[in-house]
């Protein structure tokens, strides 16, 4: 299993996340949740 950081999508989600950006940790919960 990849993670977060590993996938294009995903690493610019969390770097939004990391920089504050709630919305952005949503969006990657979304993708990886069910």
């Amino acid at each position: 299993m990849r993670t977060a950081d590993e996938d294009p999508a995903d690493a610019e989600l969390l770097a939004a996340l990391r920089a504050g950006d709630l919305a952005a940790g949503g969006a990657l919960f979304r993708r990886h949740a069910g």
